[in-house]
């Protein structure tokens, strides 16, 4: 009988990977999982596709903000007041 040939992308993890893993314990942002990386966000992407592709971690998209409106008021406040100093 013939064995079963290996599929294409069988490689071992890279330690990054792992790494990211373990920070995807509970939902994360991209740019979250970058800075706790120490890498890139553009090479962050790369290691999540990785991973997505493998079906490892799902994506979701961000939650919406509920409060726009007021963060923005604020934030125009916080500004206006900088510009009085």
């Amino acid at each position: 009988t013939a064995l079963d040939p290996q599929p294409a992308r069988a490689a071992r993890p890279q330690p990054e990977h792992l790494r990211i893993l373990r920070l995807c314990a509970r939902p994360v942002a991209v740019a979250e999982i970058a800075a706790r990386l120490d890498l890139p966000v553009s090479v962050t992407v790369i290691l999540l596709s990785d991973l997505l592709e493998a079906g490892r971690i799902t994506a979701r998209p961000p939650h919406p903000v509920s409060r726009a409106t007021e963060d923005l008021d604020l934030l125009q406040k916080v500004r206006d007041g900088l510009g009085r100093l």
